[in-house]
């Protein structure tokens, strides 16, 4: 039986093991596995993006937004492995249920990440946010405003962190609008006699 952790007890997921018996994978997602897809935007141009039209419960059309160049990576990765396109498939039609906790296993995984990082910076996060100026602790208070204790250590040092980002940009557009005196010159070089010639040498 799998350990406990934090509450939550992980989720086997077990993929079928290869045999000259296992069915094709589903057809439609297999054709738009090897379907070509739009080629990825060159660097520095954001890929375009379309939407899709989609349900939701409550019966509202949802639109969901598609970009060719993750399209791509995705139906290439689908195309080499059609075993994991059948069995997700198939996960999404049989057991929705376990479909949707794979889901959430893989955001919980990622959160367990996050909050220990922030964790190991909340007492640096702590003394920062103590010398902060009141405004700048109120602004990291309204961040925080409605997140629960759950994610209250991550949000914390996010928010703290980005007030100090918030500080240096303004110190910083300050300094730019600040226009920059002449450098003046010493008094002493202004009165200082020029230096003597060098005397010539004779030639002959």
């Amino acid at each position: 039986m799998p350990a406990r952790t934090a509450g939550l007890t992980p989720l086997l997921m077990l993929k079928p093991k290869k045999s000259d018996t296992t069915p094709a994978p589903n057809a439609e997602l297999a054709n738009q596995a090897a379907s070509p897809a739009a080629p990825a935007a060159h660097h520095g141009t954001p890929a375009p993006e379309t939407a899709t039209p989609g349900g939701s419960p409550n019966g509202e059309t949802v639109e969901f937004r598609n970009n060719a160049a993750i399209d791509k990576g995705i139906n290439d990765y689908m195309a080499a492995n059609p075993e994991d396109v059948k069995f997700f498939t198939d996960l999404v039609a049989k057991n929705p249920d376990r479909a949707v906790r794979f889901h959430f296993k893989e955001k919980w995984q990622r959160h367990e990440r996050d909050t220990k990082e922030a964790a190991r910076q909340m007492p640096q996060a702590q003394a920062l946010y103590d010398r902060m100026t009141p405004d700048s602790k109120a602004r990291v208070d309204e961040r925080l405003e409605g997140v629960n204790s759950y994610s209250h250590t991550k949000e914390f040092v996010g928010a703290v962190f980005g007030e100090m980002n918030r500080s240096s940009m303004a110190a910083n557009r300050r300094a730019l609008r600040t226009p920059f005196a002449p450098k003046a010159s010493s008094p002493a070089a202004e009165t200082a006699a020029p230096a003597p010639a060098a005397p010539k040498m004779a030639v002959g």
